[in-house]
């Protein structure tokens, strides 16, 4: 009894350990441009050099039907990576979800796309308890991995991360770490 009482509080230890450190290290970025040909304003104010075009993907919502990013061409897009188990991606749903209403008729439409490793399941459950009112697709466990060859490789593997694309399809900022609405909205407000 005491043995597997040691074992059970061992497990939950690691679990722990795997979902804090897992997530992030850094609570908040703010909006940076993307670190490709050296652009000379770290705040990421300069939205119009440094832009690559984002790549397009094709991945499942939860009604198990194909969403192509292309799809949006000609809106803003927040394209945000989280996971359900991790805290620092729940805490951005609520800023999300305002800038996913309170936008949406200037041309904004934000895109979750969930990591879990149990994916749909995990997804499911997490949403019968929180509301979110953005599209939500499920990882083919290569378009995280893609996406993150656009960030720094000392923000690499930590989540949430955020991609801003403009209306023709450019990646214009990211983020790594939680993020409030503020943050968002300062990188998205010139493109809209």
């Amino acid at each position: 009894m005491l043995r597997r009482n040691i074992l059970s509080v061992l497990s939950l230890l690691i679990i722990c350990c795997v979902l804090y450190f897992g997530c992030q290290d850094e609570v908040r970025q703010p909006a940076a441009p993307l670190p490709s040909s050296g652009g000379n304003d770290p705040g990421g104010t300069d939205i119009s050099s440094d832009s690559v075009r984002a790549p397009d993907f094709t991945l499942l919502d939860l009604d198990s039907s194909e969403i192509r990013l292309s799809d949006y061409r000609g809106r803003i897009i927040l394209l945000n990576f989280w996971a359900t188990g991790c805290l620092p991606c729940r805490q951005e749903i609520p800023h999300l979800n305002e800038l996913a209403l309170e936008y949406a008729d200037s041309g904004l439409f934000v895109i979750g796309v969930s990591v879990d490793k149990e994916g749909e399941v995990a997804v499911r459950e997490f949403l019968y308890s929180t509301p979110v009112i953005y599209l939500v697709l499920l990882n083919d466990n290569q378009t995280d991995v893609l996406y993150q060859t656009y960030l720094p490789q000392d923000k690499r593997d930590k989540i949430p991360f955020t991609f801003v694309i403009d209306r023709n399809g450019y990646i214009r900022h990211y983020f790594v770490g939680c993020q409030d609405k503020q943050d968002f909205l300062q990188a998205v407000q010139p493109l809209l």
